[in-house]
């Protein structure tokens, strides 16, 4: 392996017009060592981003315990322990959520060990690669959705359309069928109004009886 460095860097001299180093003489030429090859470049970080998170984490429960304290403070506060009066313990119920406080001890145990892995892991490099891969397929998985979005708000669209046109020709038959109805019925009407105002009968004169006496001489 060390020869074949050897015989790339003089390849390398020459291919820039230098003269090669003898054998046994300290190349000139500014190449990284194998160690600085192989260093991984997320490896030179430092502890801004774990120490980010942590304060990040932090905040977020400081400010979850702040909006508590305000939330009881300013009227909703309740007896939680039904003692009939509010007191520090219904505060203390209110803030912990309904947990006890060794579920909230072991909560804090568990994040203090979550916080001290992950910034661990993130100093010797073994964080970086998964959360660039989760970031990759994440961004992958947006821009899907993007464009998925985009094709499903077209076909939405013309499904839409459709079924417009449907209810449209639906309702112009029950139009139609509805005219044609009241049109039939008022040709009905009409045809029996006829019917009834027909001219009126004569009534028949009756005979009249002969008068009696009436005739003889």
């Amino acid at each position: 392996r060390r020869q074949n460095a050897e015989i790339r860097r003089a390849l390398q001299s020459l291919a820039r017009g230098e003269q090669p180093p003898q054998e046994g003489e300290a190349s000139t030429s500014a190449e990284p060592s194998e160690t600085e090859e192989n260093m991984k470049p997320h490896m030179t970080k430092g502890w801004v981003f774990p120490f980010l998170t942590i304060t990040f984490f932090v905040l977020s429960i400081v400010l979850l315990f702040a909006y508590k304290i305000y939330d009881f403070t300013h009227g909703s506060g309740t007896d939680e322990d039904g003692d009939g009066d509010i007191d520090f313990e219904d505060f203390k119920k209110h803030c912990s959520c309904g947990l006890s406080w060794k579920a909230w001890r072991n909560i804090g145990l568990v994040l203090l060990f979550s916080m001290g892995g992950f910034a661990w892991l993130w100093w010797m490099g073994y964080m970086q690669p998964i959360l660039g891969q989760i970031t990759v397929y994440v961004y992958l998985v947006f821009v899907a959705i993007g464009f998925g979005s985009i094709f499903l708000a077209e076909v939405w669209s013309d499904l839409a359309l459709s079924a417009q046109s449907v209810v449209d020709v639906v309702n112009s038959i029950q139009r139609f069928f509805h005219t044609g109805v009241d049109n039939a019925e008022q040709a009905f009407e009409g045809l029996t109004s006829c019917c009834a105002v027909g001219p009126k009968p004569q009534p028949q004169a009756m005979p009249q009886a002969p008068v009696a006496g009436k005739g003889k001489g």
